[in-house]
């Protein structure tokens, strides 16, 4: 059993790895392997099974100097912005799990579910808590290993934008896009960004790709009224209107850094 027969295994692989491993002892690649699992994995089995392994390799100590490196991943999602002021709590666990990343982050990046994972934490840390420096360096840890990851790149350029930086993020949405052309919120959001720098048409190409493959997206419809009515074709600044009122508003959008297209392709 090898780290690397872990990271690769499906969960049904996994657990009979994990259930018939050979005696010890491990190397540190599997215990960190099994430490990241045991608190990150989704599957509540694989989670189990990791952790009685854990418990028969390392002591007391070990174990819960662990779960505090990885203890960020589970208070993000346990002490929430509207149950209290948490935010010192998630900017200390978030810090902590930086400052001792150093054995698990090769092994958590070369796990798409783990990457999953991570790139949730950096966009809660941003959403929830404005914590933004400390979600920018997650984001940037994963860009590093993944530079081509499309959802990363999306939440850089979220980012970006929200402090003010249209060029960088502008570069981050073209990154997206290049790897993900149909990616309908790079595409809505770099075209509200050139809009605010009066790049119009540029604007107006992007939010129509948008309405090709979203007809009912609410926001598109307004942004390509505003567009419109910024040139001076009133007519068809008239018509996006009246087709955004006429959207049910179940359909209106979320705009946040996770509203991507679905979860991480590593290639």
């Amino acid at each position: 059993m090898t780290a690397d027969s872990l990271l690769n295994a499906s969960d049904d692989s996994l657990l009979t790895l994990l259930q018939t491993a050979p005696p010890p002892p491990y190397s540190e690649g599997v215990l960190h392997t099994c430490t990241l699992f045991g608190h990150l994995h989704p599957n509540e089995a694989v989670r189990a099974a990791c952790l009685a392994l854990l418990q028969t390799q390392l002591d007391a100590k070990a174990l819960e100097e662990a779960a505090q490196v990885l203890a960020i991943f589970q208070s993000v999602l346990e002490y929430l912005p509207w149950m209290g002021d948490y935010t010192a709590l998630q900017a200390q666990n978030i810090q902590h799990y930086q400052a001792h990343k150093a054995p698990y982050e090769p092994l958590l990046m070369r796990s798409p579910v783990l990457v999953d994972r991570y790139l949730d934490l950096g966009r809660q840390l941003h959403l929830l808590f404005e914590l933004t420096e400390e979600a920018k360096r997650c984001l940037e840890d994963i860009e590093r290993h993944h530079p081509d990851l499309a959802e990363a790149l999306y939440a850089l350029g979220r980012i970006a934008d929200h402090e003010g930086q249209p060029e960088k993020a502008a570069a981050y949405y073209e990154r997206c896009l290049a790897q993900q052309p149909n990616h309908v919120y790079a595409l809505l959001e770099w075209g509200i960004l050139l809009a605010r720098q009066e790049a119009y048409q540029e604007a107006i190409d992007l939010h129509q790709r948008v309405l090709e493959l979203e007809p009912f997206l609410t926001e598109a419809h307004v942004h390509l009224a505003t567009a419109h009515h910024a040139i001076g074709d009133l007519e068809r600044a008239h018509q996006y209107l009246e087709a955004a009122l006429g959207v049910p508003t179940k359909n209106k959008p979320c705009i946040g850094l996770g509203c991507g297209s679905g979860k991480t392709t590593m290639m």
